[in-house]
């Protein structure tokens, strides 16, 4: 998931959930939320304007923007689809900045949190593909409905199918920590049992293993910062840590910088919209 929703707070669902919104409104997190959906006007602005096609440089197994009209064709709103998934610009940057810090080889094993509709999670299992065909891609997401998509992962699996991706694919659908009290939490649709703690049970199975992780979850600076201390333990050797949104939301800002503080991470850039880090030997 890249953002929280972007439903107006007071024109959906039950007069309560309506009344704890205007309260939240007035919260420190309802400040950080009203200067993301000021920045993300801006940034819709752009990205409609330019629609840069940067999916043309890629191999042609993964095309952005035959990703993104496969999802229109299945109802999806396009303006939806586009700010609720990391732009084709940044996964572009990403890229630039990542693939030849991968290991050639073997197969890699990449680590991706939040799929809203599989947008950057497929363009990730390009990514590692392109490397190695061999290479896996663990995703979690609780698979709340989000940006009016009741059930994202359902369009998720549809777009790793129609690229060919499902075989290199482990969705979990679960949280990374404990359940989230973030409001979309409180829709009747994610009440239903969802795995949690994931990560710790991916460091159980797994270890310190994995080339490549993207956060793209839950923006909340306190539950990113914990995010980041269990992931730290999952990354392999001078393994590579991805975070979307590191300047418009505070939360996120706050966390890229002390992460790229840290003497046991390279701070390899950011192109205005997702940070890249590399881990020490």
């Amino acid at each position: 998931m890249a953002d929280p929703s972007l439903r107006t707070p007071f024109s959906t669902g039950p007069w309560r959930r309506r009344v704890r919104w205007a309260v939240r409104i007035f919260t420190p997190w309802g400040v950080e939320w009203l200067l993301w959906k000021r920045s993300r006007k801006k940034e819709r602005e752009r990205v409609l304007a330019a629609q840069i096609p940067e999916a043309a440089r890629t191999s042609n197994s993964f095309q952005l923007e035959e990703a993104i009209g496969f999802l229109v064709d299945r109802g999806l709103d396009a303006v939806q689809v586009r700010e609720g998934s990391i732009p084709a610009t940044s996964l572009h940057y990403l890229a630039e900045a990542v693939m030849d810090r991968l290991p050639s080889g073997r197969p890699l094993r990449a680590l991706h949190v939040g799929n809203f509709v599989g947008v950057s999670l497929s363009y990730i299992t390009w990514l590692v593909t392109e490397r190695h065909p061999q290479s896996l891609v663990v995703s979690i997401d609780p698979n709340i409905p989000h940006r009016e998509v009741e059930d994202p992962q359902s369009h998720t699996f549809a777009l790793l199918d129609h690229f060919k991706m499902l075989s290199r694919n482990l969705i979990i659908n679960g949280y990374t920590l404990e359940r989230s009290d973030e409001p979309l939490t409180e829709e009747p649709f994610a009440a239903a049992a969802a795995c949690e703690n994931v990560l710790s049970s991916l460091r159980a199975l797994a270890g310190a293993s994995f080339d490549l992780i993207l956060i793209d979850g839950n923006h909340e600076e306190k539950y990113l910062s914990k995010e980041i201390a269990e992931i730290r333990r999952l990354l392999a050797r001078k393994g590579i840590l991805v975070l979307d949104d590191v300047v418009d939301w505070p939360g996120v800002a706050a966390v890229f910088e002390r992460v790229a503080a840290d003497d046991s991470f390279v701070k390899l850039g950011d192109d205005g919209r997702v940070g890249v880090l590399q881990l020490g030997s």
